[in-house]
């Protein structure tokens, strides 16, 4: 009877002990939250870096209305959607967005890529207005703001 006792005593204190542990989800870590913080900076460092050389490639292509720099710019603004996307699509997976927000990207993303046709079809054309050009150039950089901010 001792030893059905002392065998029942240590599943007992094995249950106890089970219980009494806390899991700790990948959420509730302090390395977790501070990874996705610095993460979530570093994007948004990268962002404002694209943003700049968008900027700075827009400029360029007023100067030089080279094919080459029109490659380069829409190279850019492709590089930026997929960041500010995949950083979109994270915080609504976190967040639990309703279908409207991720109906909004997409909006969004269609204007942008629109926008760039019609500045396309802008470069190509022999009667072009350099105003009109500048004013797409511009439409397409807010709309990249509205993105990621």
């Amino acid at each position: 009877m001792k030893i059905e006792n002392s065998k029942e005593k240590k599943r007992i204190t094995e249950i106890t002990k089970r219980e009494n542990k806390k899991i700790i989800t990948p959420a509730e870590s302090s390395f977790f939250k501070t990874f996705t913080e610095t993460s979530q900076r570093l994007k948004k460092q990268k962002l404002n870096s694209l943003l700049q050389k968008i900027d700075s490639q827009s400029s360029e292509l007023l100067n030089s209305f080279t094919l080459s720099a029109l490659k380069e710019y829409k190279n850019l603004i492709r590089e930026f959607i997929q960041i500010a996307i995949s950083e979109i699509f994270k915080v609504n997976e976190k967040i639990s967005t309703s279908s409207k927000g991720k109906s909004k990207i997409l909006i969004t993303v269609k204007t942008i890529n629109s926008k760039l046709e019609e500045l396309t079809q802008q470069f190509f054309n022999k009667n072009r207005d350099i105003i009109e050009f500048m004013a797409k150039l511009d439409q397409i950089r807010g709309l990249l703001i509205n993105l990621y901010s």
